[in-house]
């Protein structure tokens, strides 16, 4: 793992098996606790917290035919992607509850690392990224110190790729 520590998400992916329709579909993940803003769903994160956190326990989008498509669209596939370094390490419990629940509802296998989906594997996967993060920076998730960590590294990003292109170039990946 490398780069900004707050780019670090852990998805899971549920496949339909088919297209759901819009209706159908929205009336499922409202009865899940998933709101719908303009024409994505999110799942709001419980409880009080900084304002540097997610106000999301999960990132939802929805596929189709493998691309993202809008609420109205359908979907075939529902992504829910968890913003690990924006919240403390007890939301992980809250983010699999909430996977458990929307597979059961659907009665489908969720995906992760494109292998079926265990909660126990999920979560071991969530404290290996929260140790290579105390590791690494020496901040826990959802701490301001890691906020303020990424915040600088966007910073420096920004103003590399500005002066390359102050020069008409490129930057070189790093």
């Amino acid at each position: 793992m490398q780069g900004n520590p707050m780019e670090l998400t852990v998805t899971v992916d549920l496949p339909l098996g088919q297209v759901m329709p819009a209706g159908p579909l929205n009336r499922l993940l409202r009865g899940q606790g998933f709101v719908l803003h303009y024409d994505v769903y999110a799942v709001p994160r419980p409880g009080d917290a900084p304002p540097w956190h997610s106000g999301n326990l999960a990132n939802v989008y929805l596929l189709r035919g493998g691309a993202e498509s809008d609420a109205q669209d359908g979907a075939d596939t529902i992504r829910l992607v968890y913003p690990l370094p924006w919240l403390f390490s007890d939301h992980v419990d809250a983010f699999a509850d909430l996977v458990d629940g929307l597979s059961t509802a659907l009665d489908r296998t969720p995906l992760f690392d494109g292998a079926p989906y265990t909660r126990a594997g999920f979560i071991a996967a969530c404290d290996d990224h929260v140790t290579w993060l105390l590791t690494e920076w020496g901040e826990e998730p959802g701490s301001a110190g890691l906020h303020e960590i990424g915040e600088n590294i966007r910073k420096q990003d920004y103003a590399r790729r500005s002066m390359w292109a102050a020069h008409g170039r490129e930057p070189p990946e790093s």
